[in-house]
C-alpha cells in the first residue's frame, strides 16, 4: 500500500476513534437505580421470606427468582433464592423480570396495579384480553452465558426486559413518600404464592407506600376471584387474634370449603344438563377457586 494511502487510513481511524469517544451514549450505560435495593439486599429479603415455607406462603415451597426494574423498565437486579441457579425453575428468571416490568409499566403515580390485578380483565371477553401478547420480552436481554444468570453480570442488568405477565407476582415499588420508583417481580411457585412472597419482600424493602389500588383495601393486593377477597381475609385474620382466634379461623375455613362444594355441585349439574350457559361454567370455576384460595389465605396473608 502506498505510504500516502496508509497515512490517510491511519488518520481516518484516529478521527473515527475520537468521534466515537465523544459520544458515550453509544455505549451501554448503567441504569439509574437510586432508591432501589441492590442485588444483595434483594436476595436477602427474598431468601428470608422463602424460608418461611408453604405453611406461611402457600404453594409448593419452591425457590424463587426475583427481579427489580427502575421506572424506565431497566433491570437493576436479578437474583435467585437457592444456592445455585438450577435450584429454581429456569423459566422463572424471565417471568420474574417481566412481572416487575409489567407492574411498573401499568402503575402510575397515583394508582398501582399488581400483575394479579390484571388477571380477570385479561381473560377472553375482558377489557384487557390479548394484553399478555402485546409486548414480548426483549431477546437481547434474555439470552447470554447461563453461568452469569442471577448475578451482577446477568445480560438482563442494565437493559429493558419488556414482556407482559397477567398473573400474580409483580408489584410496583413506591418510596416512603409515595413516589413510584420501579417494579418487583417474583416467580418460581404458584402465582398466588409468588404474589404473597412479593408482597412480603416489598414490605421488607420498605417500598410499599402504595397510594391507591383496585382492592377493597385501596391497594394493589390480589382480589380473590369469587365472593371473598384477600383484603377481607386480612381483616378476618386481624379480628381473629386473641382468645377467639381458633374459632374464627375454623369458621372461615368451613365457609370457604362449603362455597367450594357448592360450586362443584353447580358445575356438575350444568355439565350434565348441557352447560347451556358459558357464564355459569366460568362462575363455577371461580367459586371453586375462591373456596380453595380464600381458605388458604387465612394461613398465608402477612400479618
Amino acid at each position: 500500500m502506498p505510504r500516502a494511502h496508509r497515512s490517510e487510513t491511519i488518520h481516518f481511524s484516529a478521527l473515527a476513534a475520537l468521534a466515537l469517544a465523544g459520544f458515550p451514549c453509544l455505549a451501554q450505560q448503567p441504569p439509574n437505580c437510586g432508591g432501589l435495593p441492590n442485588a444483595e439486599q434483594l436476595r436477602t429479603a427474598v431468601q428470608s421470606v422463602v424460608k418461611e415455607g408453604p405453611s406461611k406462603n402457600g404453594g409448593m415451597g419452591n425457590q424463587e427468582w426475583a427481579a427489580v426494574v427502575n421506572r424506565d423498565g431497566m433491570v437493576c437486579a436479578i437474583v435467585f433464592s437457592g444456592t445455585k441457579r438450577g435450584d429454581q425453575w429456569p423459566g422463572s428468571r424471565v417471568i420474574a423480570a417481566s412481572k416487575a416490568s409489567t407492574a411498573n409499566a401499568l402503575s402510575g403515580a397515583n394508582y398501582a396495579l399488581s400483575t394479579a390485578n390484571l388477571y380477570a380483565a385479561a381473560q377472553p371477553g375482558g377489557s384487557l384480553y390479548g394484553l399478555a401478547n402485546s409486548a414480548p420480552p426483549n431477546p437481547q436481554a434474555v439470552f447470554g452465558n447461563p453461568s452469569s444468570f442471577g448475578t451482577s453480570s446477568d445480560p438482563m442488568v442494565g437493559k429493558a426486559i419488556g414482556g407482559v405477565v397477567v398473573f400474580g407476582g409483580g408489584l410496583a415499588l413506591y418510596s416512603s413518600r409515595g413516589n413510584i420508583v420501579g417494579g418487583l417481580g417474583l416467580s418460581g411457585d404458584t402465582a398466588c404464592t409468588d404474589h404473597v412472597i412479593a408482597w412480603k419482600v416489598r414490605h421488607q424493602l420498605q417500598l410499599d407506600a402504595v397510594p391507591m389500588g383496585p382492592s377493597p383495601a385501596h391497594n394493589d393486593n390480589m382480589i380473590s376471584i369469587g365472593r371473598r377477597t384477600i383484603a377481607q381475609a386480612d381483616s378476618d385474620i386481624r379480628r381473629a387474634k386473641g382468645e377467639h382466634r381458633r374459632t374464627t379461623l375454623s369458621t372461615a375455613f368451613r365457609s370457604n370449603s362449603q362455597q367450594a362444594r357448592a360450586g362443584s355441585n353447580r358445575g356438575w349439574f350444568n355439565l350434565r344438563n348441557g352447560a347451556s350457559s358459558e357464564r355459569r361454567i366460568r362462575q363455577t370455576g371461580l367459586d371453586l377457586w375462591a373456596g380453595w384460595y380464600g381458605a388458604a389465605q387465612y394461613r398465608n396473608v402477612p400479618e
